[in-house]
């Protein structure tokens, strides 16, 4: 049997077009919610659609014994409405004004591809598949947070959100740490008397230029991504607040740079006689996938069946994987094909989604 004769390429780059043209920014994701649970339940799921807007569908098995995940994020990155991709030699992409969105659409995309395949295809056994699609990914994992996992039952579980060709997997996903630093200065008025005051906009400066930022280490990431603070130009800020994480699958050297980090914005700060203090929470914990991994052993045979080389990439960005592996239902990141996520050169190849669709349904059915 040759699956990959049975993927229709037109029915999949057409489904992946019409979900990147629904808006769906994080905290947006009503309309497309819907609509994914509209398109499940004609493909024969049963769907349940929690508070938060998550989508569970299941669709039931022909054959075979057990319950494979599968799982794409619904929500895209930034503030862009208005995504209109265009198709050109084979790749689809924007003009460059917006994103392209295939984070993680060309997930959801090769999830029904799947599915639109095995209803057409009672001929090829195969487990039940749980199909999930979460909210708020972008935004710290929410959706994956915020679902009961008692409505999952799955054995293991692929999470469709990674970047790369189709074999490219992840075998770690970092621990995020999230902090908050205020920098706590004296207000007087900026004109008349500013020599009784102490800036904390300043202050929050000399802190960030002495402090660690980027790929501090090739497993940790330091990242200074926002700042508030100040009332008017005429008046000394007394109050700033900056925002920042930190991310490894080593904790240990992540421990290590938070203090170096933390020590940086103290020593800025104390150069003008401003103090800060600091606040820090665990956004998500880090895992590690040995070589034994029942989900990395699934892919790997899968590689192997299909003649696609199995990548092994140490993961830095979070995705799904991170929360439900937590919760103890065994996961993998893989690839769908999406190049270039986060910025407006984002782009996807047809071949690859192709490719998605036949290794991960070989995954499904070996």
């Amino acid at each position: 049997m040759d699956i990959k004769t049975f993927i229709n390429t037109d029915r999949l780059v057409n489904r992946f077009i019409e979900l990147v043209r629904i808006d769906s920014l994080s905290g947006e994701e009503e309309r497309i919610s819907l609509h994914l649970a509209s398109e499940f339940e004609k493909l024969g799921c049963s769907v349940i659609r929690d508070e938060a807007g998550n989508v569970v569908a299941h669709f039931p098995a022909n054959g075979k014994e057990g319950t494979v995940m599968f799982c794409a994020h619904m929500d895209t990155v930034g503030e862009e409405y208005g995504i209109s991709p265009i198709i050109e030699d084979g790749i689809i992409h924007t003009d460059g004004s917006t994103i392209l969105g295939a984070d993680d659409k060309s997930g959801l995309a090769v999830m029904f591809e799947m599915l639109e395949i095995l209803r057409e295809h009672p001929e090829i056994r195969h487990p039940e598949l749980e199909m999930v699609s979460t909210i708020s990914e972008e935004k710290g994992l929410v959706g994956s947070k915020k679902l009961d996992k008692s409505l999952l039952h799955a054995d293991w579980g692929v999470i469709l959100d990674r970047g790369g060709t189709p074999g490219t997997v992840s075998i770690s996903g970092p621990t995020n740490i999230q902090m908050c630093f205020t920098f706590h200065g004296k207000t007087a008025h900026a004109a008349t008397e500013p020599e009784r005051g102490i800036n904390a906009i300043k202050a929050a400066a000399l802190g960030i230029a002495k402090a660690p930022c980027g790929k501090v280490e090739e497993d940790v990431v330091i990242g200074i991504g926002m700042i508030q603070g100040g009332i008017a130009t005429n008046v000394i800020p007394d109050e700033v607040t900056v925002r920042a994480m930190a991310r490894s699958s080593d904790n240990e050297r992540l421990e290590f740079r938070i203090t170096e980090l933390e020590e940086a914005m103290r020593n800025g700060a104390a150069e003008i006689g401003a103090s800060v203090t600091m606040d820090r929470w665990e956004n998500y914990a880090a895992y590690r996938l040995s070589d034994d991994f029942g989900p990395l052993k699934k892919m790997a045979d899968a590689c192997n069946a299909c003649g696609i080389p199995l990548v092994k990439r140490m993961g830095l960005g979070g995705t799904d994987a991170n929360i439900f592996n937590a919760a103890g239902i065994p996961c993998i990141p893989s690839a769908s094909g999406d190049n270039g996520a986060h910025m407006k050169s984002e782009s996807i190849a047809i071949g690859d989604m192709v490719q998605s669709v036949y290794l991960h349904l070989t995954a499904v059915i070996l």
